[in-house]
């Protein structure tokens, strides 16, 4: 699951002006969450204060670079179930979290931090969060105390994406841009709701 992610999730950042590159491998920070390091392209970029913890799109475009973890990507193939039940979905993300042999994030090496990380934001990249507390708020404290930044949702990313398709061309859509397309065009993607496959 973690390649499908992560592709879609490039495509989410080429597509809004990012320079994108891998994180680390294992030879350079083994057992670390996968993780991608953005580059806004934008020039004269003024950042700003966020004061959300949770940010979406035009929070993102407001960053002049960032390190972007993958978390709990396998829960988008658990179904709605659990990412609709806040206390389950909690539980499953503080899991992989806090977990004996949970992975670090990147910002927790210490050589990565001083060499490579000086001046990023740190974003985790959750498929959801909790909606209410006192889950959202134990998650919020559990991610600040690892010093996240803040946290992106799968979601907030094919929304964005699914709302830019009609403005593109071809030759601009890699090929997973090029299914979203179709299934927009096929009106099997309601806007807004994100309800796949609807009747």
């Amino acid at each position: 699951m973690l390649a499908e992610v992560e592709s879609l999730t490039i495509d989410y950042f080429e597509l809004n002006g990012f320079l994108v590159r891998k994180g680390w491998n294992n030879a350079e920070a083994e057992g670390v969450f996968p993780s991608l390091v953005v580059r806004n392209l934008k020039e004269d970029l003024e950042e700003t204060m966020m004061f959300n913890f949770q940010w979406f799109s035009s929070d993102v475009m407001k960053t002049q670079r960032a390190v972007v973890c993958f978390v709990a990507e396998d829960l988008l193939l658990e179904g709605k179930t659990i990412l609709k039940q806040d206390k389950r979905l909690f539980q499953s993300l503080k899991k992989v979290i806090t977990a004996k042999q949970a992975l670090k994030f990147p910002w927790e090496v210490k050589s990565l931090k001083e060499r490579d990380l000086q001046g990023h934001k740190k974003l985790v990249l959750f498929p959801a969060i909790p909606t209410s507390d006192p889950q959202r708020s134990n998650l919020i404290d559990l991610l600040q105390k690892k010093e996240v930044d803040g946290v992106i949702t799968f979601r907030t990313l094919l929304d964005n994406m699914i709302q830019q398709l009609d403005t593109l061309e071809s030759p601009q859509l890699t090929s997973r841009l090029r299914q979203l397309k179709i299934l927009k065009q096929m009106e099997l993607i309601k806007m807004s709701q994100m309800d796949l496959f609807t009747s």
